[in-house]
């Protein structure tokens, strides 16, 4: 998952005056850019049918849920760029829903002092408001919510892989090569709490790669099993952490 809308951290003194500490400017990636033109071009009146369709639809945290609601409104591929926008700022503002309406000024101001001459966002001082009570829904809200208690780790795995390297091994006097070692290397790549990315390497030896097939498989298995019983209610024994302890 990527979301990269970040405030900036450098806010001019009379923005801060004029629209308050909390409102700050939100550093737009072009891709975002494209997503914010696009939600342009679909209009205020279709955003404010996709806010009541959300609105009255079932309360749900899946965001394909969500996606499907918009796609009976906004054709591909402008439902796509809506998508992608509403679950990118949503995050952004995820751990207070009071907040979302600030992220929206951010950009606002980002899109003033940035991409004034284009004419692709002339019209976003009219969809913003309805792009904000779409990102106010509650189900929008949850979602993003969700997201957030999910990646909610100190570090984030972004990509990983497993390299394979052959190593020669010399004679003494290095003149010529004896023999090859075959050596295995987990390469992690993530991103810190801090939005930082790093990586980190690990040395794993045949016995570790079979070990590591073999846990990979058990953690797609046992998601199944959980996501199977979750959704038909099944009854299980629950304990909190220490709580026998205590009995």
């Amino acid at each position: 998952m990527r979301i990269s809308l970040r405030p900036v951290t450098c806010v001019h003194t009379f923005i801060k005056k004029r629209l308050g500490p909390m409102v700050v400017p939100l550093r737009i990636l072009p891709s975002q850019a494209d997503d914010m033109a696009a939600v342009c071009a679909i209009g205020a009146t279709a955003l404010r049918q996709v806010s009541e369709a959300i609105g009255n639809a079932e309360l749900t945290i899946k965001r394909e849920r969500i996606r499907d609601t918009v796609l009976t409104i906004v054709p591909e591929p402008r439902a796509s760029n809506l998508c992608r926008l509403i679950f990118g700022l949503s995050v952004v503002g995820s751990r207070n829903a009071k907040t979302i309406a600030d992220t929206i000024e951010g950009v606002s101001i980002t899109l003033k002092a940035d991409y004034a001459n284009e004419d692709r966002f002339t019209n976003w001082g009219e969809v913003s408001g309805p792009l904000l009570a779409i990102l106010q829904c509650e189900s929008v809200y949850l979602a993003a919510k969700a997201i957030d208690v999910a990646y909610d780790f100190e570090r984030i795995l972004t990509d990983c892989r497993i390299i394979t390297s052959i190593r020669p091994i010399y004679n003494d006097v290095r003149t010529r090569i004896v023999g090859n070692t075959i050596v295995q290397t987990l390469r992690l790549e993530y991103v810190n709490s801090a939005g930082s990315r790093a990586s980190t390497s690990v040395a794993l030896d045949m016995s570790d790669v079979k070990k590591l097939r073999n846990v990979c498989e058990w953690a797609v298995a046992k998601a199944a099993v959980a996501r199977q019983d979750l959704e038909e209610g099944k009854q299980t024994e629950i304990i909190m952490t220490g709580e026998e302890a205590e009995a």
